[in-house]
This record gives structure tokens, C-alpha cells and sequence, in this order.
């Protein structure tokens, strides 16, 4: 056993999770449900090697952004495309997605040139006013930045103005995600051991009859742990379909969205486990989430419920995981 997490002897080869030449499941078990009970720390060197497949594959690849420095350009929250390009192909002013010290950096290219016969290109974040990365040669490029997506509509990819009203809403972002909110979520945590919270956030959901909205995130690879992923309805998905390299999903995320917040309201991660898994057979949710001030008001009952009818679509059932 390894220290600090408890693991499970796994013989099924043709688990997900499992990993070439381990003895040991490294999906953790813990029996806290306010902790993650999927935690892996893999290097984003791994992570970019992934993504340059895809790139590959299929031409172009979607996440999430995430900070702040690129701002305003790409804020928090934007879904961005990345599409595959060479080094070659790279322009001053491109958003270039690059890998430095064991890290993945989309930054704009400010400079081109070439030193020994190799081509490189400098980048710098939009924040900054001066200084660079350093050069970024050919085995270090992923690709660029294609389409920044905002609520819904396109926004430029060309540098903007980082002042007035546009520089407050970078530092009460980076004041409320960074000092502000961890304070106020353990005020929340405190306040859910009373019942009447529950029913006051149960209450306030039905009488909002907010409109729910899915989307499925498939992941690149089984064991990730960044926010790279393909992004569909839920009405569309079909666990079945061929997805990477002609394979299947065998885990993927469903989201669940009210129209008129951002932020997701509860997560289910779904995970195909083969014949003769510790952790179950079949389709199980290894992991649950719901945004601290909906717990209670039945989002989890609501994500495994539509999580059963997309698996329902291709002859599949929900299995839940032995407790």
C-alpha cells in the first residue's frame, strides 16, 4: 500500500484506470465526501504529448481558460479552441500554446527568428508590457489559439487595452477568486451541517424553477487531470460513438448548467469499469459534485437521472458503486 492514499490490488488489464505495469488501482477511495475521490497529479508534459495527439487526429481541440494573464483578451471561463500548427506557420500576434518547464502556456507571440538553423518564437502574456518567455522551438509547440467563445458569441483574438473599468474587473476577479471566495465557502461548508439550510436552498431552487441545461466533456485520456476535453449536448452524446483514435470514451463528465449562471451547478465524472473491478462493473459515477449553495436541493438525484438516460440511449445502464 501506498502512503498517504488507499489503493486496491487491480488485476484487470483492460481497466481504464489502470496503468501499464501497476499492480495497484490508482483511483483513490475516500470515504470524506467533501474531498475528491478522483485525485491524480500527472505531468503536463504528459498531458501535452495527449493533446498533440489529438491535434493530430483531429485538427483541433476545446477547454476552458483559466487566469488571469491574458486578460482581457481571454478571460476566465472562455471556451477556446486550440488548432494544430507548426512552427513554421506561427505569425507575430498569434496565441501560441507551448510547453515550458513541465507547464502548458498560451501566450501571444511577440517575435520570430531563427539561432543554428532552428526556428523559434517569443512569447509574452498580454499583461505584461515588457520582457519575454524566451524562445519556444518546434518540439515545443502545440498550436494556437483559433476562437475564443464568450457567453455564447465570438470575441477578437487581437491584444486589447488592459485599463479603466477593464483593469478593476481583472483585480476583483483575481481578489474574489484568490482571498474572498475560499473565505466565504468556509462559512458555507459550517452553515450545511444545519437542517434548515437544506431546506431553505431546496425551497429556493423550486421556487426559481431555474431551466437546467447538460453538456458532456469527454476528457483526453482516462487519467487526466487538466481541463482539456470535447464538448457536446447531452441530447447528442452516445457513449458508444468512436471518439479517440476510433475508440470510445470510457469516462466522461456531465455538466449541469442553470441558463442564467456561468458557473456549473453540479458535476457527475461517469467511468466504464470492466468485469471483475473492485471499484464495480459497468457504467458507475466515481465522482460527484454540486456547487456549495445547491447542496441538499437534490442536484445529485438530477445529474444521475440524466446521466442514466444518455447511458439508456445505447442500451446501457447506471451501476452505483458498492458502499
Amino acid at each position: 500500500m501506498r502512503r498517504g492514499r488507499q489503493v486496491m490490488a487491480c488485476c484487470v488489464h483492460s481497466c481504464p484506470n489502470r496503468k501499464s505495469g501497476e499492480v495497484d488501482c490508482p483511483v483513490e477511495v475516500s470515504k470524506d465526501p467533501e474531498q475528491n475521490p478522483v485525485k491524480r497529479n500527472r505531468s503536463l508534459v504528459v498531458v501535452s504529448l495527449e493533446l498533440g495527439r489529438v491535434l493530430a487526429d483531429h485538427g483541433k481541440v476545446t477547454f476552458r481558460a483559466q487566469g488571469t494573464c491574458m486578460f482581457p483578451c481571454v478571460q476566465p471561463g472562455d471556451l477556446i479552441t486550440i488548432e494544430s500548427r507548426s512552427i513554421e506557420q506561427l505569425q507575430v500576434g498569434d496565441i501560441v500554446v507551448f510547453r515550458r518547464n513541465d507547464l502548458l502556456f498560451g501566450h501571444r507571440a511577440i517575435a520570430k527568428g531563427v539561432h543554428e538553423g532552428k526556428t523559434y518564437v517569443e512569447t509574452r502574456p498580454d499583461r505584461s508590457t515588457h520582457g519575454s518567455d524566451g524562445p519556444s522551438y518546434a518540439e515545443d509547440i502545440l498550436g494556437v489559439f483559433t476562437s475564443i467563445s464568450r457567453h455564447h458569441a465570438d470575441v477578437p483574438l487581437h491584444p486589447q487595452p488592459l485599463r479603466g473599468l477593464t483593469s478593476l474587473r481583472a483585480a476583483g476577479w483575481e481578489w474574489w477568486n484568490w482571498n474572498a471566495y475560499p473565505l466565504l465557502l468556509k462559512v458555507i461548508v459550517k452553515m450545511q451541517d444545519f437542517a434548515w439550510y437544506k431546506c431553505a436552498a431546496t425551497m429556493w431552487l423550486n421556487r426559481t424553477q431555474r431551466q437546467r441545461r447538460f453538456i458532456v466533456r469527454v476528457p483526453l485520456s482516462a487519467n487526466q487531470s487538466h481541463d482539456l476535453y470535447r464538448e457536446f449536448p447531452a441530447e447528442q452524446f452516445l457513449p458508444e460513438q468512436p471518439l479517440w483514435q476510433g475508440k470510445p470514451a470510457l469516462r466522461w463528465i456531465l455538466d449541469l448548467h442553470f441558463s442564467n449562471e456561468k458557473p456549473v451547478a453540479g458535476t457527475a465524472t461517469l467511468a466504464w469499469h470492466p468485469a471483475g473491478c473492485p471499484h464495480g462493473e459497468g457504467w458507475v459515477i466515481e465522482e460527484q459534485q454540486v456547487r456549495m449553495k445547491y447542496r441538499g436541493a437534490g442536484l445529485e438525484d438530477e445529474l444521475y437521472h440524466q446521466a442514466g438516460m444518455i447511458l439508456a440511449r445505447g442500451g446501457m445502464t447506471l451501476q452505483r458503486i458498492p458502499t
